[in-house]
C-alpha cells in the first residue's frame, strides 16, 4: 500500500478523493436547499492560498452579515459551525483541485501571519522547512488532524499546526483518510464540532 508523500499524489488517492466527493455530492445539494430555505443561499468566492502557496479561489454558501460579521441568524451559524458552507468544495474534489483530506487552504494574511511566527522560534523554523517540504507542495483538503483539533479546541500555536499538517503527510494513506472521516462523523455525532474558525494562537 502506498504511503506517506508517495501517496499524497498518487493516482490511488484522486481516485479515492473522486469517490468520496461523488458519494457525498448530494450533501451539498442539500446544504444549499436548507440555506435558501433557512437564511438565503448566496454563494460567493473566497480567495486561499493553496497547494506551493499558490493562491486560489474557492466557492462557499455565505454564512456572515457583511454588515456585523457574524452568522445571518442561528441556521446560518450552525452551517459553519459542520461546514456546510463549504460542501460547494465537493466540485473541486472530482475536478482534483482539491482533496478530502490534506491541510486546510489557509487566507493570505493568516498564511503570512503562519510564517512570521514560526520563523521567530528555533522550533517553528525547523518545522517550518520541514511543512515546506513535505506538506506544501501537496494539494490541500477539507478534512485534517489539525482542522479536526481546531474544530474541538479552537485556536492553537503555530508549533501545534504544522506538527499536525506535517504528521498528516508522512502518515498519508487510504486508512488515514478514511480514519480522519470516521473521526470527523464521529465529532459531528457528539457535538464537538464547536469552532467554526481555526486562529492561530500567538
Amino acid at each position: 500500500m502506498i504511503h506517506g508523500v508517495d501517496y499524497l499524489c498518487s493516482d490511488e488517492k484522486r481516485d479515492f478523493d473522486r469517490r468520496v466527493a461523488i458519494g457525498l455530492q448530494p450533501l451539498s445539494i442539500f446544504a444549499r436547499i436548507g440555506a435558501r430555505a433557512t437564511f438565503g443561499c448566496e454563494l460567493y468566492t473566497d480567495k486561499r492560498i493553496g497547494q506551493d502557496g499558490r493562491l486560489s479561489e474557492t466557492s462557499k454558501i455565505k454564512t456572515l452579515s457583511d454588515e456585523t460579521g457574524e452568522p445571518i441568524n442561528r441556521f446560518a451559524r450552525i452551517f459553519r459551525a459542520i461546514g456546510l458552507d463549504e460542501t460547494l468544495q465537493f466540485d473541486e474534489v472530482s475536478h482534483g483541485t482539491l482533496s478530502i483530506v490534506g491541510r486546510r487552504r489557509l487566507i493570505p494574511n493568516e498564511y503570512d501571519r503562519l510564517r512570521d511566527i514560526a520563523k521567530s522560534t528555533v522550533q517553528g523554523r525547523a518545522l517550518l522547512d520541514e511543512w515546506d517540504e513535505v506538506v506544501l507542495p501537496y494539494p490541500c483538503g477539507l478534512l485534517s488532524s489539525n482542522g479536526l483539533e481546531g474544530r474541538e479546541l479552537g485556536s492553537r500555536s503555530v508549533e501545534r499546526r504544522l506538527q499536525l499538517d506535517i504528521h498528516d503527510s508522512h502518515d498519508a494513506s487510504r486508512r488515514h483518510d478514511v480514519g480522519l472521516i470516521i473521526l470527523a462523523m464521529k465529532m459531528l455525532a457528539v457535538g464537538k464540532m464547536k469552532h467554526s474558525s481555526l486562529p492561530i494562537d500567538y
